[in-house]
């Protein structure tokens, strides 16, 4: 892989994953939505990459309008992960026009990977599919070849405060009243940012499509995490279906933890603490 697109780059796993291509000398195009400059994070990440003469940065109705490069072969990654905890799909699953172009660039252009969160992959089959589980229907009728990569929680740098640990520490720097477990963050698993994003290269650069969860190798390490940051936390996490049965569909990639999730909390800690003194 010599060059990406990224769509949701502003995003916390679409940042982290484009750093982690930049890092290798990979050419990485991303793809701003408009919701996520709302972010406290916003300029510091584009300070940041922008920098850096492999990253070009567009809109996503420039990236529409102007398409992709159809003579160097490319994976195009979107990153519903972000947008899905943000609360803003629907922009992005309601554009016209876009199941036609991933047609035509995913069928020239390299392959076309979705990152979606957990919780999706154990859909149930009912009649009130969620908008993503829409739009990936809508691929599979249009025989779009792409491969799906379901995440459980996230955390570490850059993690935003959608997020119930991110809370957690906005609440223990006093800067947040009380934290809100949202219905959106899976409680079963968890795995630190760089274990993910080094597991997601790996699987975005396999030719093979298919559909493939990642997995902590390290059990309750979601509560295990909530614990370290609030000691005697007693949330009642087993109701986010911990003990859920995958789609026989669904790959597991068991993780490994090259670091672990103490030392992963104190770096987000430590980065916050950094952006906040910066009044980002």
């Amino acid at each position: 892989m010599d060059r990406a697109t990224i769509v949701g780059v502003f995003g916390f796993v679409g940042y982290s994953l484009c750093t982690a291509l930049l890092e290798r000398g990979i050419q990485v195009k991303g793809v701003n939505q408009t919701e996520q400059n709302q972010g406290a994070f916003f300029e510091e990440m584009r300070m940041e990459i922008g920098r850096n003469a492999n990253f070009s940065e567009m809109s996503f109705e420039q990236w529409l309008l102007e398409g992709e490069n159809l003579e160097q072969e490319a994976p195009i990654i979107l990153s519903f992960y972000d947008i899905y905890m943000k609360n803003s799909e629907d922009r992005l699953l309601e554009q016209p026009g876009i199941i036609s172009k991933l047609k035509e660039w995913s069928g020239i252009n390299g392959n076309l990977t979705l990152l979606l969160p957990a919780q999706l992959a154990q859909f149930d089959g009912k009649t009130d599919m969620p908008p993503i589980e829409l739009f990936i229907q809508s691929l599979k009728e249009s025989r779009i070849q792409h491969k799906e990569i379901y995440l459980p929680t996230i955390f570490g740098p850059w993690q935003p405060e959608e997020y119930f640990f991110q809370q957690l520490i906005l609440q223990e720097k006093q800067k947040l009243d009380a934290p809100v477990l949202s219905e959106k963050e899976w409680t079963g698993d968890a795995m630190f940012i760089d274990d993910a994003v080094d597991s997601l290269i790996k699987l975005i650069e396999e030719p093979e499509t298919g559909r493939f969860l990642l997995k902590s190798m390290e059990t309750n390490l979601w509560d295990k995490c909530t614990r370290s940051i609030l000691p005697g936390y007693e949330g009642n996490a087993d109701t986010n279906k911990k003990n859920v049965v995958w789609s026989p569909s669904i790959n597991i990639v068991a993780v490994a933890s090259q670091t672990d999730f103490l030392t992963g909390l104190e770096k987000q800690i430590t980065h916050f603490e950094r952006i906040a003194g910066m009044d980002i």
